[in-house]
C-alpha cells in the first residue's frame, strides 16, 4: 500500500499524464488507462512489485506478463513470504 502510493507519486504527482477512461468495474469504479512519457503506469507498478495484476480488464496479458516477471525477480511485493492479495486482505479487515 504506502510503497505502491510512493512509487505512483515519484512517477506522475505534479507531472503531465495521459488518461483514458476505460469504463467501470464490477463495484462501479472507473477505469483508465494512466500513461506518463509514453509508459503505462499501472503495468509499470505491476512490473516493479508495487501492484497486483487483474487480468480481466484491458491489457490483461500484458499486466500478467509484467507480473510474472516481477514474482521471478523477487521484487517489492513478490519479496515477502506470503504476500496477502487485496481481495484476501479486504475480507480480513
Amino acid at each position: 500500500g504506502p510503497q505502491a502510493e510512493r512509487a505512483l507519486k515519484r512517477r506522475v504527482l505534479f507531472r503531465s499524464v495521459d488518461v483514458e477512461r476505460l469504463g467501470r468495474d464490477r463495484y462501479g469504479r472507473e477505469l483508465v488507462y494512466l500513461g506518463h512519457e509514453g509508459q503505462d503506469v499501472g503495468c509499470l507498478l505491476v512490473a516493479t512489485g508495487h501492484a497486483w495484476a487483474y487480468t480481466r480488464y484491458p491489457g490483461g496479458a500484458r499486466y500478467a506478463a509484467a507480473e510474472r516477471t516481477a514474482r521471478a525477480q523477487g521484487i517489492g511485493l513478490w519479496a515477502a513470504d506470503d504476500p496477502i492479495p487485496p481481495e484476501r486482505w479486504r475480507r480480513q479487515h
